[in-house]
């Protein structure tokens, strides 16, 4: 199966079990027929990409990297580090969200793929982070720098 096509069937699948976890999703997202090596990977990139789509527009500083880790005699050991820009998956997740963001930004989010658009953006661990410390603690989005998304999926 194609990343497209996979990201076409993940974005309602997202919104159908956005009270669930990431599990559940990956779950859902085998059971609709994509491999589970994909489906993991929609599960980690889907959020990030959404979510720095949401965030474009303000001054916060987002690694370009992610850390893959692994656990391994009782401890999480980096295995990689790589750009995200490297990953097909991210890539493509990001153009798509891009799109859909042009396409009309304001009516984007009260239509179903304007749903779909915000559930896959807050469930980005960087959305909730940058939400988290401007709300809760009053910080200046262009004083918060965060490090690079840590990913516990295998490849």
């Amino acid at each position: 199966m194609n990343i497209t096509k996979a990201i076409k069937i993940a974005l309602p699948t997202f919104v159908k079990y956005r009270e669930e976890g990431e599990e559940t999703i990956r779950k859902a997202l085998i059971k609709a027929g994509i491999p589970e090596e994909l489906s993991c990977q929609l599960v980690e990139f889907l959020p990030i990409a959404f979510g720095r789509v949401f965030l474009k527009n303000m001054p916060v500083d987002l690694s370009d990297e992610y850390i893959r880790y692994v656990f391994a005699d009782g401890e999480f050991v980096e295995k990689e580090r790589k750009k995200l820009s490297s990953h097909p998956v991210f890539t493509e997740a990001k153009n798509i969200a891009l799109s859909m963001a042009k396409k009309n930004r304001w009516a984007l989010f009260k239509s179903s793929k304007g749903e779909q658009f915000e559930t896959i953006a807050k469930w980005s661990a960087e959305v909730k982070a940058i939400s988290y410390l401007m709300i809760e603690k009053g910080s200046k989005p262009e004083n918060i720098v965060l490090t690079p998304p840590s990913l516990q999926w295998r490849e």
